[in-house]
């Protein structure tokens, strides 16, 4: 009983008359699942914690910005979906050569940082 999924699988290519939609209802829809697991978990593996995200923002050369790292409490996620904030600060607490800057501009050392790495 628990061999006749992989005869299934075996068995397939022999079955006549061949039909290429048998062969992708057979291999390629039971195959998405299990990309779409691996994919999820391997993206979860990925996640950097909030620690991290701080020490990667702590010497940043962006006056105009406050940046906020944190974990925010979603259900279904144990420990929290963490998370990393750079908010510009109000235009009375900057020098005047950084007045009416709209972004926080992070610095090269950030993106290089998040960019993804090779397992």
């Amino acid at each position: 009983m628990f061999l006749v999924p992989l005869n299934v699988l075996a068995m397939m290519p022999f079955t006549r008359p061949f039909r290429w939609a048998w062969m992708v209802f057979t291999y390629l829809v039971p195959l998405l699942p299990a990309i779409l697991f691996w994919v999820g978990i391997v993206s979860m593996l990925r996640i950097y914690s909030p620690e991290h995200m701080k020490s990667l923002t702590e010497d940043l050369e962006a006056p105009d910005c406050v940046w906020e790292t944190g974990r925010m409490r979603v259900r279904g996620i144990p420990g929290g979906l963490p998370f990393l904030i750079g908010r510009a600060l109000p235009d009375s607490w900057l020098p005047l050569a950084h007045r009416d800057i709209e972004f926080c501009h992070a610095g090269s050392r950030l993106a290089d940082e998040l960019k993804p790495h090779k397992l």
